[in-house]
């Protein structure tokens, strides 16, 4: 009996040192990865097609803005919607949807309540003007006034003014070098950087004015993604393994830190 319980007392914490080693390997296997740091083994796939769904924004002041995107089958936008918020968001969000002609560009964008109700329209309508288009004007329909916006495309059927409100420039890559008004495009001076890396909206299928154009402080459609201008500031970006921001920080010239998060549907 005595040497039944000297080994009975040998083997019990022999056990629970094998059960702590298997629990931790376990732990270890169903631990999440760094997102911003893919595995080892994962390797690039250019068949997969990533989709921007949502860019969180934390600004200095513990502000912040959400945006986020769905799309339809042919992965255009087909809603968007927008909350800038302080220290947390509150759900107020400004939501539109998107109709598109049969040639991808956006004819009609609505901006709807939180009961989906349309509050307003905005109507888009392109042409080649080489100057800036007619001015936005007003008409109803349907009781709901309705916003009409002229974009003018250049040869390469890139938006080059909407309205006469935006300009846009390009350079040699396709890159804008100038977004404001039409009026200081000629005298504008100054220098974007941008990285070699795919913009979020890389894969996003469409000309739609309304976010890139209208809601944005700049284009956000592009090959690439803007890190500085004049070398204000500098901005470090963190990639996916198919080179799709994951993560950027921003530093201005006074110290303010910016930083974004990406999130994206994987087909």
């Amino acid at each position: 009996m005595a040497y039944l319980n000297l080994n009975m007392k040998r083997i019990f914490p022999a056990l629970f040192v094998l059960l702590f080693i298997i629990a931790f390997q376990s732990c270890k296997k169903d631990s999440p990865a760094n997102p911003d740091k893919p595995a080892d083994t994962e390797k690039p796939d250019p068949s997969k097609i990533y989709l921007v769904s949502k860019i969180t924004f934390h600004y200095a002041n513990q502000s912040g803005r959400v945006e986020e995107y769905k799309y339809d089958a042919q992965n255009r936008i087909i809603q968007s919607r927008t909350e800038n918020y302080h220290f947390t968001p509150t759900g107020s969000w400004d939501t539109f949807n998107y109709v598109y002609d049969n040639n991808n560009k956006l004819i009609k964008a609505e901006m709807i309540s939180y009961d989906n109700r349309v509050l307003t329209t905005r109507l888009f309508v392109y042409n080649s003007n080489a100057t800036a288009g007619d001015q936005v004007y007003e008409q109803t329909e349907n009781g709901v006034t309705v916003l009409v916006y002229p974009v003018s495309l250049d040869a390469n059927g890139r938006v080059k003014f909407v309205a006469k409100r935006y300009g846009i420039k390009y350079d040699s890559n396709g890159h804008f070098s100038y977004y404001g008004a039409p009026e200081g495009m000629d005298d504008f001076d100054a220098t974007f950087q941008f990285d070699t890396k795919k913009n979020p909206f890389y894969n996003v299928v469409g000309l739609n004015p309304n976010i890139n154009y209208l809601e944005e402080l700049y284009p956000v459609n592009s090959l690439n993604n803007l890190l500085t201008i004049n070398n204000s500031g500098s901005k470090v970006i963190t990639y996916n393994v198919n080179d799709f921001p994951v993560k950027s920080i921003y530093t201005s010239a006074t110290g303010n830190i910016e930083t974004v998060d990406y999130e994206y549907i994987v087909k």
